[in-house]
């Protein structure tokens, strides 16, 4: 840690309005982290540079142990800490990776297997849904968008010159910063179609063009949906209480139904990273091609 961390003048309010420019998950990650530091009420951190580096790591090590107990995993833990220790990096306390695993223990890492929505699920909840979320409900299906990106897509993102209607999710909307293309199948797209004779509106599948408002009405409906369904079952192993079946559900059923069809375009089409990645380069029309042989998982 440097000697001198406690005159570089820098507070939150600062390092809040930089990340202005980072993702909006960014700036909500931090904003959660600061809600549960004030909950925990033993680290003040406006005032961090009142703090020995001792200090600092024994308030820590309180932290992850006062998470654990109330229930917070591991993963989200390590992602807090992480948002955390950019935070004082900018406020000059350097805590080094190496110091990091001598001062600090984090509970083990535990991997449970997650139960897999069917076909009858997701029939169920699309029987109990309005025409609005039927419809959104369905894009998400057959593209594998993350709920947050299908409310900011545009008339001016769409391909609709095939049956399958393409869409490039700008790399503005997206999770990782990257922009990258996906289709929906002919169902949706004649949906879509539909929508565009009769709505004036840029944005297709919802009224909000704030992306945070947008993603919490898909994930209310969804709520209110799932309810309807009984499809409220919850993991018992867990101590925060998850559902079974929730919206990323939707799009892990996408994935493995298009992983299915060929190694790593399920992964392609959502955006994630995956194991030799590099050496899967494809064009437009093949992945329009394979996206087609997919789409009968996704007719419902």
């Amino acid at each position: 840690m440097a000697s001198n961390y406690k005159k570089n003048g820098r507070t939150l309010s600062m390092y809040m309005s930089l990340l202005d420019i980072k993702s909006r998950s960014t700036q909500k990650l931090f904003q959660c982290c600061v809600n549960n530091l004030k909950a925990f009420n033993r680290l003040d951190i406006n005032n961090i540079s009142k703090y020995e580096e001792e200090d600092i790591y024994n308030i820590l090590q309180e932290w992850i142990v006062w998470n654990k107990k109330r229930g917070i995993n591991t993963s989200s833990i390590k992602c807090y800490f992480n948002s955390i220790r950019s935070y004082l990096w900018y406020r000059g306390i350097r805590l080094d990776q190496r110091d990091i695993r001598q001062n600090l223990i984090f509970p083990q890492m535990l991997h449970e297997i997650k139960l897999p929505i069917t076909k009858y699920e997701i029939n169920n909840i699309l029987s109990v849904s309005n025409l609005e979320f039927r419809f959104q409900l369905l894009a998400l299906l057959s593209s594998g968008m993350r709920a947050g990106e299908l409310g900011q897509i545009k008339i001016s993102d769409l391909d609709l010159s095939h049956s399958n209607i393409m869409v490039r999710i700008p790399s503005e909307i997206t999770k990782t910063g990257r922009s990258r293309v996906t289709f929906f199948s002919k169902q949706v797209s004649n949906m879509i179609r539909y929508r565009l004779k009769v709505s004036r509106s840029d944005f297709i599948f919802c009224e909000s063009r704030n992306q945070q408002q947008s993603l919490n009405l898909i994930l209310k409906r969804f709520a209110a949906a799932r309810k309807k369904a009984n499809l409220v079952e919850k993991y018992s192993h867990c101590k925060q209480n998850r559902y079974k079946v929730h919206v990323h559900s939707i799009r892990a059923y996408f994935i493995t139904k298009a992983n299915s069809v060929q190694f790593g375009l399920g992964h392609i089409f959502a955006g994630h990273n995956f194991y030799m990645k590099e050496y899967n380069q494809y064009t437009v029309d093949e992945l329009r091609c394979m996206y087609k042989k997919a789409e009968k998982y996704f007719i419902f």
